[in-house]
This record gives C-alpha cells, structure tokens and sequence, in this order.
C-alpha cells in the first residue's frame, strides 16, 4: 500500500504517518505519541535542499497538537494568536 500512494502523490502534499523507531527518534519528536508524518515535498527548492544535505529534514507543522493543518497563512496566525 504504501508503495501505491508514494508513487500516485509523491512528491507531493500525501502524508504518511509510520511507526517511529524509538531508537533513532526521540519520543519527543513524535509529540509523545510514538508516530512519526512523513513527507516528500513538491517544492523545487525543497527538494534540492534535502538532496544537498543527504538527510532527511525535520520540521514541525505550523498547527497545534490535533487542529487542522492550515492552508493559507492566516489559519497559522488564528491558532497562534493568543499563545
């Protein structure tokens, strides 16, 4: 299964939440939750960063714990406001 969707949208918006290796990720990093999003970019410049540094790239999304991922930059703005 997971070979069909990376193949159908990737690069691209597809997320694909996978059991982390706690040996390697701090639980932290899942958010205390022991699964990890994975994603491959569409973005050009994305993409050539990740190539040049060999490594895959963690980042945090710009949402709280389980709210809706935004979409334009003001739903980034609304859940942050009075944090």
């Amino acid at each position: 299964m997971f070979n069909l969707l990376t193949k159908q949208f990737w690069p691209g918006p597809l997320t694909i939440i996978l059991k982390a290796n706690l040996n390697i990720l701090p639980l932290m990093v899942t958010a205390q939750t022991g699964f990890v999003g994975i994603r491959a970019p569409r973005n050009p410049l994305a993409r050539k960063i990740i190539e040049k540094s060999g490594l895959p790239i963690g980042a945090p999304s710009a949402n709280l714990f389980s709210h809706v991922s935004p979409t334009e930059p003001v739903h980034v703005f609304n859940d942050f406001y009075n944090c």
